[in-house]
Protein backbone atom coordinates (compact mmCIF):
# COMPACT_ATOMS: atom_id res chain seq x y z
CA UNK A 1 0.00 0.00 0.00
CA UNK A 2 1.65 3.17 -0.69
CA UNK A 3 2.21 5.77 2.00
CA UNK A 4 -0.64 8.70 2.08
CA UNK A 5 1.00 12.21 2.24
CA UNK A 6 -1.34 13.81 4.89
CA UNK A 7 -1.20 17.30 5.80
CA UNK A 8 -2.81 18.74 9.45
CA UNK A 9 -5.91 21.41 8.99
CA UNK A 10 -6.63 23.15 11.56
CA UNK A 11 -10.26 26.04 11.76
CA UNK A 12 -12.16 28.78 14.28
CA UNK A 13 -14.69 28.75 12.12
CA UNK A 14 -17.60 31.34 13.64
CA UNK A 15 -20.16 29.87 16.18
CA UNK A 16 -19.03 26.33 15.32
CA UNK A 17 -16.96 24.32 17.17
CA UNK A 18 -12.93 24.46 16.40
CA UNK A 19 -12.48 21.97 13.55
CA UNK A 20 -9.24 19.56 13.17
CA UNK A 21 -9.10 17.35 9.91
CA UNK A 22 -6.67 15.52 7.73
CA UNK A 23 -6.60 17.39 4.47
CA UNK A 24 -6.30 14.45 1.55
CA UNK A 25 -4.78 14.34 -2.08
CA UNK A 26 -7.13 12.14 -2.88
CA UNK A 27 -11.23 11.93 -2.82
CA UNK A 28 -11.37 8.91 -3.33
CA UNK A 29 -9.49 7.55 -0.63
CA UNK A 30 -11.09 10.11 1.61
CA UNK A 31 -14.75 9.42 0.73
CA UNK A 32 -13.52 5.27 1.77
CA UNK A 33 -12.34 6.37 5.04
CA UNK A 34 -15.36 8.80 5.57
CA UNK A 35 -17.54 5.32 4.44
CA UNK A 36 -16.54 3.61 7.41
CA UNK A 37 -18.32 5.97 10.23
CA UNK A 38 -21.22 6.45 8.35
CA UNK A 39 -22.07 2.96 8.46
CA UNK A 40 -21.05 2.44 12.33
CA UNK A 41 -22.95 5.54 13.42
CA UNK A 42 -23.69 3.84 17.00
CA UNK A 43 -20.31 3.70 17.54
CA UNK A 44 -19.41 7.67 17.36
CA UNK A 45 -20.57 8.55 21.10
CA UNK A 46 -17.82 9.31 23.49
CA UNK A 47 -14.54 9.63 21.00
CA UNK A 48 -11.68 10.99 21.73
CA UNK A 49 -8.76 12.40 19.61
CA UNK A 50 -4.76 11.52 20.68
CA UNK A 51 -2.25 13.32 19.13
CA UNK A 52 1.38 12.21 19.73
CA UNK A 53 4.69 14.12 18.11
CA UNK A 54 6.81 11.24 16.28
CA UNK A 55 10.27 12.37 14.31
CA UNK A 56 9.10 14.30 11.75
CA UNK A 57 5.45 13.64 11.76
CA UNK A 58 2.32 13.69 13.73
CA UNK A 59 0.69 10.71 14.82
CA UNK A 60 -3.68 11.33 15.58
CA UNK A 61 -5.60 8.54 16.39
CA UNK A 62 -9.38 7.94 17.06
CA UNK A 63 -10.48 6.69 20.11
CA UNK A 64 -11.40 4.11 21.13
CA UNK A 65 -10.32 2.97 17.60
CA UNK A 66 -13.12 1.42 15.79
CA UNK A 67 -11.80 1.36 12.05
CA UNK A 68 -8.85 0.47 10.40
CA UNK A 69 -8.49 3.96 9.45
CA UNK A 70 -8.22 5.27 12.64
CA UNK A 71 -4.53 6.42 12.81
CA UNK A 72 -3.35 9.26 10.59
CA UNK A 73 0.72 10.00 10.30
CA UNK A 74 0.62 13.25 9.44
CA UNK A 75 3.91 14.82 7.76
CA UNK A 76 3.11 18.63 6.98
CA UNK A 77 1.92 20.40 10.34
CA UNK A 78 3.21 23.79 12.02
CA UNK A 79 3.84 22.88 15.85
CA UNK A 80 3.13 26.34 16.76
CA UNK A 81 -0.16 26.91 15.17
CA UNK A 82 -1.02 23.41 16.13
CA UNK A 83 0.05 24.09 20.21
CA UNK A 84 -2.46 27.85 19.83
CA UNK A 85 -5.04 25.57 18.38
CA UNK A 86 -4.86 22.94 21.14
CA UNK A 87 -5.09 25.57 23.82
CA UNK A 88 -8.65 27.07 22.30
CA UNK A 89 -9.43 23.50 21.39
CA UNK A 90 -9.27 22.11 24.76
CA UNK A 91 -11.28 24.99 26.66
CA UNK A 92 -14.64 23.62 24.66
CA UNK A 93 -17.22 21.14 24.46
CA UNK A 94 -16.71 19.53 21.51
CA UNK A 95 -13.96 19.46 18.47
CA UNK A 96 -15.21 18.51 14.83
CA UNK A 97 -13.05 15.89 13.14
CA UNK A 98 -12.98 15.67 9.23
CA UNK A 99 -11.55 14.99 6.32
CA UNK A 100 -10.88 17.77 3.67
CA UNK A 101 -10.16 18.04 0.16
CA UNK A 102 -8.89 21.34 -1.58
CA UNK A 103 -11.08 22.50 -4.49
CA UNK A 104 -10.81 25.50 -6.15
CA UNK A 105 -7.78 26.86 -3.66
CA UNK A 106 -10.44 26.44 -0.68
CA UNK A 107 -10.97 23.13 1.73
CA UNK A 108 -14.04 21.72 1.78
CA UNK A 109 -15.10 18.54 3.66
CA UNK A 110 -14.60 15.01 2.19
CA UNK A 111 -18.24 13.46 1.55
CA UNK A 112 -18.28 9.46 1.63
CA UNK A 113 -19.05 7.35 -1.31
CA UNK A 114 -22.83 8.15 -1.31
CA UNK A 115 -22.08 11.51 -1.13
CA UNK A 116 -22.89 12.33 2.19
CA UNK A 117 -21.40 14.86 4.84
CA UNK A 118 -19.59 13.44 7.67
CA UNK A 119 -17.97 15.07 10.61
CA UNK A 120 -16.93 13.25 13.49
CA UNK A 121 -17.70 14.94 17.22
CA UNK A 122 -14.47 14.80 19.45
CA UNK A 123 -15.36 15.04 23.10
CA UNK A 124 -12.08 14.94 24.58
CA UNK A 125 -7.99 15.78 23.19
CA UNK A 126 -5.15 14.18 24.52
CA UNK A 127 -1.63 15.65 23.86
CA UNK A 128 1.16 12.92 24.07
CA UNK A 129 4.22 13.37 24.43
CA UNK A 130 7.54 11.40 22.39
CA UNK A 131 9.26 9.24 25.32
Amino acid sequence: MEELKLELVLKRPKDKPPFIGVLFQNEFRAAKFNEWWILNPNETTNIGLEIEPKKGLLELRIVPAYANGSIYKIQNFHAFELHQFLIYAMSQQLVNFGHVLIKENKHIPARTLNDKLWVLKINKITFLREY
